[in-house]
């Protein structure tokens, strides 16, 4: 919630709008800082009720994360380093989505690329699941270890997990009523 209060200052703007003298502009100012002293009991304020749009917590959570995962990368081998790339959602279209990944992961979808040929689909292949799931579990490892030592970025990936739950508390307050 939002609470502006408003002054009297009516002839602050007058005075700007009808001469350009600095002489007038200081003029208005004292009888402005005048009004605001003699009816310093009688202000006028008005509550305006209002919501930070869903954009407003996607750029948070965008930058929270960003924060992270340039302090993590620096910290890691690059063989975990996280990778965000911006790719269309579905084949031509136009529409992107930023889609962030170990390197691991990547790796392990280029090595199984020719196995998927017979099945389509690269990461439902057998051996790049149980290869995917072995390197996650070890990559949390080491993610844990690195929180447990670093304050900075455990610092910052409790504001990338906050800025995570405001979004989804803006959602479903926004989604709730439909």
């Amino acid at each position: 919630m939002y609470k502006i209060a408003i002054f009297p200052i009516v002839a602050l703007l007058t005075s700007l709008y009808t001469t350009d003298s600095l002489a007038s502009y200081a003029s208005a100012q004292n009888t402005l800082s005048q009004e605001v002293k003699e009816s310093s009991g009688d202000v006028e304020r008005i509550e305006v009720v209002g919501r930070k749009p869903l954009r407003f917590f996607k750029n948070q959570l965008w930058q929270a994360e960003k924060a992270y995962i340039k302090q993590f990368n620096a910290l890691v081998d690059s063989e975990f380093q996280i990778h965000c790339v911006k790719d269309a959602i579905r084949g031509t279209s136009r529409i992107k989505r930023r889609r962030c990944a170990p390197r691991y992961e990547t790796n392990l979808k280029r090595k199984n690329a020719f196995t998927a040929l017979d099945l389509f689909d690269v990461e439902r292949t057998p051996q790049y699941v149980k290869d995917v799931a072995k390197k996650a579990e070890e990559s949390r490892e080491v993610t844990a270890k690195l929180l447990e030592k670093n304050p900075q970025l455990r610092e910052t990936f409790l504001k990338m997990n906050a800025a995570r739950e405001a979004l989804d508390k803006r959602k479903k307050q926004k989604y709730a009523k439909n």
